[in-house]
């Protein structure tokens, strides 16, 4: 009599990628509850009795079981997994399939690139996207020797086999430098992984437990009908990824700013969609932009009437350049309805703004986002 372990038990201390999720038997469903949970698997088989150890992490996609994702339905109801099984997950991902062209640019050039080298047995792609691995393999010596170019100094960065889209899409542009199109090496990656796995343990800080308890307790609040249900396992959930994200930095405390920070914004971003990073980043480039060709020429016509209606021209030209921007809109539309407890008048949102189409252009994103809800017959808006 033996045991054969399964893929998570195989996967200990590692992860496990599993693939049609949504096709799973009840039986594993069953058997899996306890990996998650427990993180062991426990055999009660032919008079055999044996716990044996899952610690591993799961990565699982499913298909929506109406074949296409229905916004209109909650996100346990696409799914079609029971919400035990869902709670399990620290996070919770919807790939929807966005008619973009930019988007579908970047993937049609990925696959085609994955195609354009062909491996040792003629087919087309390769396991390896870079060089210095097809180098490595001819610099060794068949016979056991020595490296041919040993005086090569050892580096963590190698050239990347597909060229960057920029380059690309700009051949004799300047802009892409050679620093853009280097990667890590797998071999330093393993070991940076590795070593901030089993050596770096870093504790919670008195500050990151405030943190952590308030953005908690906010998060409950927030939670609806239309999100994921926010219970304890959620509390684990933020705990598990700052600390991810304090061993990512090879630092041996968790601290709110940013370890704590960085758990919540992917938190957010799985439960409401919401990417604060992603609006960070533009409002400063907004803000540091060089001035547009319009907003020059009204700073340009404001020399002759005067330094105060010139001023004054600058700012409602700046204003109206600021208030133009989708994602400016709609931070702006989110913070006066959280000013306002969560509802206002649509004629009152925003009222700096003169070109009205733009505010209801904003409002209707963030209501298919299923940020906010809007009542078009009272004239209301309000926060999800």
């Amino acid at each position: 009599r033996r045991l054969e372990a399964g893929a998570m038990v195989l996967a200990d201390r590692g992860i496990v990628c599993v693939d049609e999720f949504d096709k799973m038997s009840e039986a594993d469903r069953v058997a899996i509850h306890e990996a998650m949970e427990q993180q062991t698997v426990t055999i009660a088989k032919a008079g055999i009795h044996a716990s044996l150890n899952a610690r591993c992490s799961v990565l699982a996609a499913a298909n929506p079981v109406y074949g296409q994702y229905d916004r209109t339905r909650r996100i346990q109801d696409n799914i079609g997994l029971p919400d035990s099984l869902l709670s399990r997950f620290d996070l919770l991902f919807v790939v929807l399939d966005q008619l973009d062209p930019d988007s579908d640019r970047r993937i049609a050039s990925h696959v085609i690139r994955g195609h354009r080298y062909k491996s040792a047995h003629g087919r087309p792609g390769n396991d390896s996207d870079y060089d210095d691995d097809d180098d490595d393999e001819s610099d060794t010596d068949i016979g056991g020797g020595s490296s041919k170019n040993t005086s090569r100094p050892p580096t963590i960065w190698q050239r990347s086999r597909y060229e960057s889209l920029s380059t690309d899409q700009n051949s004799g542009s300047a802009s892409s430098t050679q620093q853009s199109e280097d990667v890590l090496q797998h071999d330093f990656l393993r070991k940076y992984l590795h070593f901030a796995k089993t050596r770096i343990k870093p504790v919670l800080t008195e500050e990151a437990r405030e943190c952590i308890a308030s953005r908690y307790a906010e998060m409950r609040s927030r939670q609806d009908e239309r999100t994921l249900p926010v219970t304890a396992r959620s509390l684990e959930t933020v705990i598990r990824l700052a600390t991810a994200h304090a061993k990512a930095r090879l630092s041996p405390i968790v601290e709110a700013d940013p370890d704590c920070a960085a758990a919540m914004d992917i938190l957010s971003f799985a439960l409401y969609h919401e990417n604060n990073d992603a609006d960070a980043q533009q409002l400063k480039e907004k803000e540091h932009a060089p001035p547009t060709p319009e907003l020059e020429e009204q700073m340009t016509a404001g020399n002759d009437i005067g330094g105060s209606s010139k001023r004054k021209r600058s700012e409602d030209a700046q204003e109206g350049v600021a208030s133009t921007d989708a994602v400016t809109l709609t931070t702006r539309i989110w913070n006066e309805l959280r000013a306002a407890d969560g509802e206002k008048a649509m004629d009152e949102v925003c009222t700096n703004v003169t070109d009205r189409t733009l505010v209801e252009t904003a409002i209707n994103q963030m209501v298919e986002q299923r940020k906010v809800m809007s009542d078009e017959e009272g004239g209301m808006v309000y926060l999800v």
